[in-house]
């Protein structure tokens, strides 16, 4: 849309999105091999993948003599705007009016969304960029990152996405865990359940009564607080709790000094719209 020439390195967009022919083949086409050399003698290059291709944007600076930048896999408002943003940059091409009607449209779907995302907890696996993307488009919509594991994220991954989730209210509870792998995932997700709030619940997954879970959440909320960790309190199947019973439960535990409260509506009875 910018008009600009341009070479993919590598274009396995064909290969990803590839149809079931009933015939095997092993090359789907985009870029062809005999351009791939084509790309030192442009004008610059962005990379997608900052972290992956660190020491390939070093050789690239070093032996291209062009201007090379780079950004994490562009999802979301800002980091889609940093991608055009370098691509006018690099060709001294304006963004085209379309991508910013496109802009209006896609800021419009995000508000359409809001009832339904809004406050939702995530937990993400995968490669730095992909992760670096997916938390700002997470925060973006206002849901709220928990828990974050990559395999092969270093010390510069973790400070990105550590300022990256301090840049909004809704990564406040997030923590990242590098050279960690989806069992450690599952070992997190565990530890980490809302406690049910309804008379059902408590009775059949916890055995207990009202008077004994409010006392369990108060100890669980003071050991945390004790170690100087910032609580909040999911309350499990709160949709089917008593009314009375939740007020004096929450109130007890803003006086405790909890400021942040999930509310699971399990049988989705609610709507956050007064």
């Amino acid at each position: 849309m910018f008009g600009v020439p341009y070479i993919i390195l590598g274009d396995h967009s064909s290969n990803f999105d590839s149809g079931a022919t009933g015939e095997y083949s092993y090359y789907y086409g985009g870029t062809q091999l005999e351009d791939v050399p084509k790309a030192a003698d442009a004008a610059g290059t962005l990379a997608i993948q900052q972290h992956s291709l660190r020491k390939t944007l070093g050789y690239m600076k070093r032996t291209w003599g062009q201007q090379v930048s780079s950004i994490s896999t562009p999802l979301g408002i800002r980091a889609t705007d940093r991608l055009l943003e370098e691509i006018s940059r690099l060709s001294g091409r304006e963004i085209p009016e379309a991508l910013k009607q496109e802009l209006a449209r896609i800021l419009d779907a995000m508000m359409d969304s809001h009832a339904y995302l809004h406050g939702k907890r995530v937990a993400m696996a995968g490669d730095p960029d992909m992760l670096i993307g997916l938390i700002g488009f997470c925060l973006e919509l206002g849901m709220e990152p928990v828990h974050i594991v990559c395999s092969n994220g270093d010390r510069k991954f973790e400070k990105e996405a550590e300022l990256l989730l301090k840049s909004s209210p809704y990564g406040a509870e997030a923590t990242v865990h590098s050279g960690q792998d989806l069992w450690h995932m599952r070992s997190l997700l565990f530890q980490d359940p809302p406690v049910p709030v309804s008379t059902v619940q408590m009775k059949s997954k916890l055995g207990m009564n009202p008077e004994q879970v409010t006392e369990l959440i108060r100890k669980s909320v003071d050991y945390g607080q004790c170690k100087g960790l910032t609580v909040s309190v999911g309350f499990g199947d709160a949709s089917r709790a008593d009314d009375l019973f939740l007020e004096q439960l929450a109130n007890q535990l803003y006086r405790d000094g909890i400021r942040r409260f999930r509310y699971a509506d399990t049988l989705s009875v609610h709507h956050p719209a007064p």
